[in-house]
């Protein structure tokens, strides 16, 4: 699993698809948290929405980094499981980056006061955003939707659906929690929990769809 994993990310670095999710994600949290005093907690809350589109993007450009025939070598030299694994694990690893940048990004660019709490808190949100970004890639990638207008209307969608309509997913309210004065540590950490879930399902379907396609 390490050597696939370092496989995955050596080819997502070669190729160069992960510049454009990281630079959106870089631009918009730099824009929007440019020389604000304010609050963290509500600056944080916008970098864990920019990270929702720049998860899904960078794991839709994970998940259709190899063509069929690559695919199909790897499955049947680690298993479909441990394949779909390692995408999902080399997205995991390029949000959690991207998760360092939004929580010190704001206290470079303005001046804030900062608690572990609120650190923990900004991390959470932006984590549990990434969970479900990747989980809409999963649903979004070339052997759910093999063609690319279809994919991209469909993810941006379902981004929008996540963020607009309260139970949708636990983004919105997610987000709402975090734009609070006072959040709930429990609550924001039981919205984690649902967007590790909504994750899960979504590989799921992608193992089962890629298996039936296959």
């Amino acid at each position: 699993m390490t050597a696939l994993l370092r496989y995955r990310l050596v080819t997502l670095s070669r190729s160069q698809r992960w510049v454009a999710p990281a630079v959106l994600f870089i631009v918009g949290v730099g824009i929007a948290t440019w020389n604000d005093n304010g609050p963290l907690l509500p600056l944080y809350a916008i970098c864990a929405g920019v990270l929702l589109v720049a998860a899904t993007w960078l794991g839709m450009a994970i998940l259709n980094l190899d063509d069929s025939a690559q695919r199909a070598i790897i499955v049947v030299s680690v298993g479909r499981r441990r394949a779909l694994a390692s995408q999902v694990a080399a997205a995991m690893l390029g949000c959690g980056v991207l998760t360092a940048i939004g929580l010190a990004l704001p206290l470079a660019v303005g001046h804030h006061t900062i608690t572990p709490a609120v650190l923990l808190l900004g991390a959470a949100a932006q984590l549990g955003c990434a969970c479900t970004g990747i989980g809409i890639a999963m649903l979004c990638c070339n052997w759910m939707l093999p063609r690319p207008g279809y994919a991209v209307l469909t993810a941006m969608m379902l981004v929008m659906l996540a963020v607009l309509i309260p139970h949708a997913s636990p983004v919105n309210p997610l987000l709402r929690a975090m734009s609070s004065e006072n959040p709930s540590t429990l609550i924001i950490l039981a919205l984690d929990v649902a967007a590790v879930a909504i994750l899960l399902g979504c590989g799921a379907l992608a193992h089962q769809v890629a298996g039936r396609r296959n």
